[in-house]
C-alpha cells in the first residue's frame, strides 16, 4: 500500500515567509531605535532633526505608496515625518535592502526612485521635501547602489542616495571604533546581524550558544521593556535555530525576566500569540460557549494588538501575528498629537 507524502511547503512561499519575518525584524529595530539608528547610520541627518517632536511613522501613506501593495521580496520600508531644527517638518523616507543570501537586485534603486517619486507626489508640498536613505544587511562586498540615471533623447534623471553597508562596520576602522564606543542597544543588534552572516551555515548548537550570550547582554546591559523587546525579537528572527532550541531560549529568557523581577517578554512572539489564542480556544470548549469562545479569542486578539501597537511595531507585523485587518488597527492605535 502506497503511503500519501506530506506536501512540503513550497520553497518560494517560506523564502516569502522569512523575507517578510525580517522585514518586520527591521522595521521593529528602526521605530523603537529611530533615533540612535539616524545617530549611527546617517549622522549628518541626525544633527539636522529636533528630537524635541516625536517622529510620526506613517504607515498607512507607505501602503499608498508601495508599488503593487507590495514591499517586493527583499525590501524593507519604514516612512517617517520629523521636525528640522530649523522649524520646517520633513519626511524621511528610509527603505532597507534586504539580501540574506548576499542576492544583488539589478532593480533596487529604480524601485528606489518609484518608492521616492510617489511619496513626493502623494506630499506635493514644497516646503515639506522628501528624502530616501538604504542600508544593505548584504555580505557582498561588491553590490553598493547608490544612485539611479535614467536618460534618452537628451532627457535625463539622476537620483543619489545616503547609503550604509552594514559589513563595513566590520572592516572599516571609524565605523569599527564607533560602534565599539556606542552605548546604544543599536550596536548589540549591529553585532547579531554582523554575527549571522558569519553563521549561515554553522551548527544550531553554535548558533544556539551565540545568541543565548547576545541575550546575556541584553541583560546584563539593564535595557528597558521596550528595548529589550527590539533587541529579543531582533535575535528571535537574525541567527535561525531549531524548534527544540526556540522553546529553550524563550525558558532562558523567562528565568531572565522573573530574576530581574521584570515584565515576561515572550522570545518568539508568534508562539506566545497563538499560544493565547489555544488557551482561549480550550476555555470556550469546556463551557461549551462558541460564541464565547470567539469573543474571548477576538479580545485576546485585539489586547494583544494593542500592546503591540502601543510599543510602535508595524501593522502588517500586527496584523500577522493578531489576524486582524488593517482597518482595525487603526482603530486601536494609539492617538497621535
Amino acid at each position: 500500500m502506497k503511503t500519501k507524502r506530506k506536501k512540503k511547503e513550497p520553497v518560494l512561499r517560506r523564502k516569502r515567509v522569512e523575507n517578510s519575518e525580517y522585514d518586520s525584524a527591521w522595521k521593529t529595530v528602526i521605530k523603537i531605535f529611530f533615533k540612535d539608528f539616524l545617530e549611527i547610520f546617517f549622522p549628518v541627518i541626525y544633527e539636522a532633526i529636533d528630537f524635541g517632536y516625536k517622529p510620526e511613522f506613517l504607515d498607512t501613506q507607505l501602503m499608498d505608496i508601495t508599488p503593487g501593495g507590495s514591499h517586493g521580496d527583499k525590501v524593507c520600508d519604514v516612512l517617517a515625518k520629523v521636525r528640522l531644527k530649523n522649524g520646517n517638518p520633513q519626511y524621511i523616507s528610509i527603505v532597507i535592502h534586504i539580501e540574506v543570501q548576499a542576492n544583488a537586485q539589478a532593480d533596487f534603486m529604480s524601485r528606489m526612485f518609484v518608492y521616492f517619486y510617489r511619496a513626493f507626489d502623494k506630499e506635493a508640498r514644497p516646503d515639506i521635501p522628501v528624502i530616501s536613505l538604504a542600508v544593505l544587511t548584504d555580505d557582498n562586498e561588491n553590490f553598493r547602489p547608490d544612485e539611479f540615471v535614467y536618460g534618452v533623447l537628451g532627457f535625463e534623471v539622476r537620483m543619489k542616495i545616503p547609503m550604509v553597508k552594514i559589513i563595513d562596520f566590520r572592516t572599516n576602522t571609524v565605523l569599527k571604533e564607533k560602534l565599539e564606543k556606542s552605548k546604544s542597544a543599536l550596536s548589540l543588534i549591529i553585532q547579531a546581524q554582523l554575527k549571522s552572516l558569519e553563521l549561515k551555515h554553522a551548527q544550531d548548537e553554535i548558533k544556539f550558544e551565540v545568541t543565548k550570550e547576545f541575550i546575556r547582554l541584553c541583560y546584563q546591559n539593564g535595557y528597558d521593556r521596550e528595548t529589550r523587546f527590539g533587541v529579543l525579537h531582533f535575535l528571535a528572527w537574525v541567527i535561525k535555530v531549531s524548534d527544540i532550541r526556540k522553546k529553550e531560549l524563550n525558558d532562558f529568557v523567562m528565568k531572565k525576566e522573573e530574576a530581574n523581577k521584570m515584565e515576561f517578554i515572550p522570545f518568539f512572539l508568534e508562539d506566545a500569540v497563538r499560544k493565547r489564542e489555544l488557551q482561549s480556544e480550550r476555555k470556550g470548549e469546556r463551557k461549551g460557549e462558541r460564541k464565547g469562545e470567539r469573543k474571548g479569542i477576538e479580545k485576546n486578539a485585539k489586547d494583544t494588538a494593542k500592546r503591540m501597537l502601543s510599543d510602535n511595531l508595524p501593522f502588517d507585523m500586527v496584523s500577522k501575528y493578531t489576524g486582524l485587518p488593517h482597518d482595525q488597527l487603526l482603530k486601536l492605535a494609539p492617538r497621535t498629537t
